[in-house]
């Protein structure tokens, strides 16, 4: 998969699926979302100011991917192809489902907006991602 270009899309992409975006259903269900540990991603996430900082942004984004990689797997989510306008439709489709599990886990779901302000993409995630191809 090419390395992403921002943080937001890279998030998003953590909560949907290529397909869901496409048919702007949620592939995902809350059965699905339920067997994630969000107990870190409340934890790292937890009062995020509008304008996160690198080191809050690192950190919340891998909670975040550490939380989302075993769901999306168990799910069988299909991740090839994503760019930041997709997952945008995708996570619009799939909000009512994640939602409630992570906010019951104490995740202040509205805050992890404001990780679209971060200006780069955590360690965790671009380490996984191959450069893009000339």
């Amino acid at each position: 998969m090419a390395r992403l270009q921002s943080f937001a899309a890279v998030l998003l992409v953590l909560a949907v699926t290529f397909q869901a975006a496409s048919a702007q259903t949620c592939e995902l269900t809350a059965a699905d979302v339920r067997t994630g540990d969000y107990s870190q991603v409340a934890v790292k996430c937890r009062n995020l100011p509008s304008s996160p900082s690198a080191t809050e942004c690192e950190a919340c984004g891998c909670a975040l991917a550490d939380a989302f990689g075993p769901v999306l797997r168990r799910a069988g989510v299909n991740l090839e192809g994503v760019d930041r306008s997709t997952a945008t439709d995708a996570i619009s489709a799939c909000i009512n489902v994640i939602y409630g599990p992570l906010s019951s886990a104490g995740v202040d779901v509205v805050g992890l907006a404001s990780l679209q302000n971060c200006a780069t993409v955590p360690s965790c995630l671009t380490a996984a991602a191959p450069a893009p191809s000339p």
